[in-house]
């Protein structure tokens, strides 16, 4: 019996054996493929054409004060909706731009929706129901200073007030032990005593009130630490 099996030409000169040429297009329709992928992948997550917010933005806090007495949902892009009842301060992360933030009540009406560039933390101060005073408190943390220094008065006019400072000192969260930079303390206050003809009143009771939230953070520093 004949062996038929082809013999490849050790010189290398048969041309029995020719490898197959890939096609040039295959290279192109992979990075085509590619290139869609990382196009359309953020898009469906919601991130809008190319997805260029996740790539160009950072995450900022976005912090909601609702004293409205009303028990609404809020509605913060790229974030989890907010069940925020009447009376909490929440807290959570989008991403650095513009941002439109929704207020939308039991029955599922919108019943405010703000737009804010968002460089820095956010605070929305939901449908106005509260005033609230920004004060630099750098000093104490070691930086050099006259004191306390009213930076900006919220007032119910104000839905949203974005700060750029290096550490903020929010409502109803514990002082932070250490700070770096610029520190700004938010606290609300009765609307009044925004008034700038009261700055004096405002600086009294703010030096008070700041002097309260010191010693209960000493206090708690203490008890951690079994003193």
């Amino acid at each position: 019996m004949t062996d038929e099996t082809p013999q490849l030409d050790p010189t290398g000169d048969d041309d029995s054996f020719v490898p197959k040429k890939t096609s040039p297009w295959i290279p192109v329709a992979i990075v085509g493929a590619l290139v869609a992928f990382l196009a359309l992948a953020p898009m469906l997550l919601g991130a809008g054409p190319f997805g260029l917010r996740f790539i160009t933005s950072s995450s900022v806090p976005v912090h909601v004060l609702n004293t409205s007495g009303q028990n609404l949902t809020i509605e913060v892009p790229f974030a989890t909706p907010l069940e925020s009842p009447g009376g909490t301060f929440l807290s959570t992360n989008s991403l650095s731009g513009p941002i439109t933030l929704r207020a939308i009540d039991e029955s599922g009406e919108v019943v405010e929706e703000v737009e804010v560039d968002a460089r820095g933390e956010v605070i929305y101060n939901v449908l106005g129901s509260e005033c609230l005073a920004v004060m630099d408190a750098s000093t104490y943390y070691g930086a050099d200073g006259p004191g306390l220094v009213v930076v900006d008065r919220i007032t119910q006019d104000t839905r949203v007030y974005v700060t750029e400072a290096d550490t903020v000192i929010l409502p109803r969260r514990t002082m932070p032990d250490q700070a770096e930079g610029e520190v700004h303390w938010i606290e609300p206050i009765n609307c009044e005593t925004l008034d700038p003809s009261r700055e004096e009143e405002l600086l009294m009771w703010a030096e008070f009130r700041l002097r309260q939230r010191r010693e209960r953070l000493e206090d708690a520093r203490d008890e951690y630490y079994g003193r």
